[in-house]
């Protein structure tokens, strides 16, 4: 819902991107990155708008940076490959990744796999650890591979996050508690 209400308009992503930074602040958060679905943001299905992905990150990068620097902080981007989506819609994320990525404040830094872990493993039904292990390799891309939070795959997921996909952070790897083989890899 909140993509249709933000997405697709440069403007609005920019004041929303901004004003995140500005939450941040005042949380006392000195750093932060922000992860998101750039194909979402990209469009709203409520107002029939539609920017281009490299529009809707320059807009968040600009309101990250605007914010940022307003308000004394470092804040930076992940842009976000859908769980769900095929392999090569995590290709796509991840070549516009490497394409817009920036070290300045606001700047996408990374690639992340987000989305519903309970029905979409790293492996099942769709592979995405050769979109990462490019993303790493290749593109020289930080990554971020998310877990589930509570599912009999959470093993699975770390292992593959750490051991195949090469991932820099494990998003939720809290959940790792309930396996001691993922705690040992870990």
């Amino acid at each position: 819902m909140v993509n249709n209400i933000i997405g697709g308009d440069a403007n609005t992503l920019h004041d929303v991107a901004a004003a995140f930074a500005a939450s941040q602040a005042a949380q006392g958060v000195s750093y932060t990155e922000v992860r998101y679905d750039p194909v979402r943001a990209a469009v709203s299905n409520y107002t029939r708008a539609t920017i281009s992905q490299e529009a809707a990150v320059a807009a968040v990068s600009a309101g990250l940076r605007a914010g940022a620097e307003q308000h004394g902080i470092a804040v930076f981007s992940l842009l976000c490959a859908m769980r769900g989506k095929p392999p090569s819609a995590c290709d796509a994320v991840a070549d516009l990744a490497a394409s817009v990525r920036s070290q300045e404040l606001g700047g996408v830094v990374g690639l992340d796999l987000a989305g519903d872990e309970l029905d979409f493993n790293n492996t099942t039904p769709f592979d995405y650890v050769p979109c990462f292990r490019r993303a790493k390799k290749v593109l020289g891309l930080n990554t971020t591979g998310e877990v589930p939070r509570a599912k009999a795959n959470t093993t699975n997921d770390v292992l593959t996050a750490v051991e195949q996909m090469h991932a820099d952070r494990i998003g939720h790897g809290y959940a790792a508690i309930a396996s001691p083989e993922a705690l040992a890899s870990l």
